[in-house]
């Protein structure tokens, strides 16, 4: 079984070398492979493959109380909904178990890529629905593991937003704001920069 899936790997990445590479043959033949042998694989672009510039991406942030409050974030469309969603805790202190996203009438899986869902230009829309700590089934031991975990990854998130955290903060419903200081999730609003 081992040496399968160490064979498998080999062909995956022979055959991602192909395709950069603008070897047709090759490409085709490691596919052929792979695809009798029913690997599952996940084929993704490159960020290098993606536009280079940042963008600002609105987006209609609602909580339980049904109150929308528009935010602007500096993004890459390179970037993966995970990422989207670090950045939200990062900047906002929403953990990523209380974020639903919408983008393009569409609920994106994690490892999809903004460009991936139309995302591309400057104001393009999102929406981000906060669901309170009770349905996320939230408690302090979860967010703040999350919260560690996330801090060492989120190293890599670096961009900026239009609105400071807690000005965000302000303009939720103190039914959202509350559920978070409730939940105990350790984590201060702070700014980005």
């Amino acid at each position: 079984m081992e040496e399968a899936t160490r064979k498998a790997e080999q062909q995956a990445l022979r055959l991602a070398e192909a395709i950069r590479g603008g070897e047709e043959e090759v490409a085709q033949q490691c596919a052929i492979w792979l695809a009798e042998r029913r690997v599952p694989i996940r084929v993704q672009l490159e960020p290098d493959a993606y536009p280079k510039q940042d963008i600002r991406l609105w987006v209609g942030v609602e909580d339980a109380q049904m109150i929308t409050t528009p935010i602007f974030l500096k993004v890459k469309p390179s970037m993966t909904m995970a990422s989207l969603k670090d950045m939200m805790f990062l900047h906002y202190g929403f953990p990523p178990s209380i974020q639903k996203w919408v983008v393009g009438q569409r609920l994106p899986q994690d490892h999809e890529t903004l460009h991936y869902h139309g995302i591309q230009r400057n104001g393009d829309m999102a929406y981000l629905y906060l669901l309170s700590a009770k349905a996320a089934k939230l408690n302090k031991e979860t967010v703040e593991l999350d919260h560690e975990r996330r801090q060492l990854e989120g190293e890599l998130v670096r961009s900026g937003s239009r609105r400071g955290p807690g000005e965000l903060r302000d303009h939720l419903s103190p039914v959202i704001s509350a559920h978070l200081l409730r939940s105990g999730r350790g984590v201060p609003f702070r700014s980005p920069h």
